[in-house]
């Protein structure tokens, strides 16, 4: 009940919910597809004044919450991981914990700069098909 009115406080709570991680995961995938009640009481002050319709975007949400939690329960029933999240996070962290501090900071820069670079690319291209439209 806690996730149907603010996301953020349910996917907290699952952790004492479910000691079973299908559904735990099943669950929390549809808290963020239906996203709370606070957010769509968020959300309808800004549809009010548009033409946009509120029981579309209710249902939409709730279909996307349901779809979520059916494909990640389908997900996790047909690969079963092997691993809990903690052990792969805890594999990835022991690997950059043998990075010197220049070399984080190296490989955050030019992930940095290649970010930038795509993101100036592709508002380039989105001017041009822009221009080409007009």
């Amino acid at each position: 009940m806690t996730g149907l009115i603010e996301l953020s406080s349910g996917v907290w709570t699952l952790k004492d919910v479910s000691s079973q991680l299908t559904a735990s995961m099943a669950m929390a995938a549809f808290m963020l597809g239906w996203a709370g009640l606070s957010v769509h009481c968020q959300v309808l002050s800004f549809i009010g004044g548009s033409d946009l319709s509120v029981t579309s975007y209710i249902l939409g949400k709730l279909l996307q919450g349901l779809f979520s939690s059916l494909f990640i329960w389908l997900s996790v029933r047909l690969f079963s991981p092997r691993w809990t999240a903690a052990e792969c996070m805890a594999e990835q962290i022991g690997s950059f914990m043998t990075l010197d501090f220049s070399e984080t900071a190296l490989i955050s820069g030019l992930c940095s700069l290649c970010l930038c670079l795509l993101f100036a690319a592709a508002a380039v291209h989105s001017s041009k098909s822009a221009g080409k439209k007009n």
